[in-house]
């Protein structure tokens, strides 16, 4: 049975699709934070008052004040994922011909660090594109961004948490998506966990990541991922064209990762069928 007392803010979080996982994982939501209005309802919508109750969103990271968090003093998760158009190899925008302190998107981090450090939960974790790892301020300063950013968790946190990062493929773990991302996580030192967990030097760490090795991310499950056919098969509608769309899944579910993608909430062995 999964505990269903553990706690988190999540920044930055858009329709939802972070706290969904670790919703499933036993977590609930406190308090999050999301600027667009279409992703915020689309996150509320999935999260009803009566199972949520006192859930919040905060439009601006920026507005958090110590009055919204000071009731979640050492709650146990803190995560987010920043805005990444800055980080993404896909639609980059970044020119070079801005100074840093005028690309506010790119620097949201820093909220992160704040609210952790006001917070200070038992856990932390931060999430972006693989690009961060080699974006750069100037064209003359490649990887400058994730060492700034590394470097903040660092220098505001690593007297009270352990922080290690690495990168990830959600394919590594049986997902059908190739989805590099990076993580940073700190565990708390406080935490009996942190009692078996080496201290390394920041520029070891900056080096290797370590997240995998100290056992702050899991390794790799060996699993493979399903194929387009065992994953979509049963989206397939040979009548579409009746009237050009779908109101209800044409088939029913015919393995497991079709079980699992119709799964409703809170409930794995109740998956939607053609009939419900």
């Amino acid at each position: 049975m999964k505990n269903k007392n553990y706690r988190f803010i999540d920044l930055f979080a858009g329709c939802g699709g972070l706290s969904l996982g670790l919703e499933q994982a036993g977590f609930k939501p406190v308090l999050f934070s999301e600027l667009n209005e279409s992703a915020a309802a689309t996150y509320r919508a999935n999260r009803t008052e009566e199972e949520y109750p006192g859930l919040k969103n905060i439009r601006d990271v920026h507005e958090i004040k110590d009055k919204d968090i000071k009731q979640f003093k050492n709650i146990d998760l803190v995560c987010g994922g920043p805005p990444c158009q800055g980080y993404s190899a896909i639609g980059i925008r970044r020119t070079h011909k801005a100074d840093k302190k005028d690309m506010a998107r790119n620097q949201l981090f820093n909220e992160m660090v704040r609210i952790v450090k006001e917070v200070e939960p038992k856990l932390f974790l931060f999430e972006n594109v693989r690009g961060i790892l080699t974006g750069k301020w100037t064209e003359e300063h490649k990887g400058k961004i994730f060492d700034d950013v590394l470097g903040t968790f660092q220098e505001y946190l690593d007297d009270k948490y352990h922080i290690r990062w690495n990168l990830l493929k959600s394919s590594s773990y049986g997902v059908p998506q190739n989805r590099p991302r990076v993580f940073i996580v700190g565990v708390k030192k406080t935490l009996t966990y942190a009692n078996k967990i080496e201290p390394k030097k920041r520029n070891e760490i900056r080096e290797k990541g370590f997240a995998i090795d100290d056992g702050f991310l899991p390794e790799p499950n060996g699993m493979v991922p399903p194929d387009l056919i065992d994953l979509l098969d049963d989206l397939n509608d040979k009548d579409w064209k009746k009237n050009y769309i779908t109101e209800k899944y044409p088939k029913d579910a015919k393995n497991k990762i079709q079980k699992e993608m119709r799964a409703r909430k809170n409930d794995e062995d109740n998956y939607i069928g053609i009939n419900k």
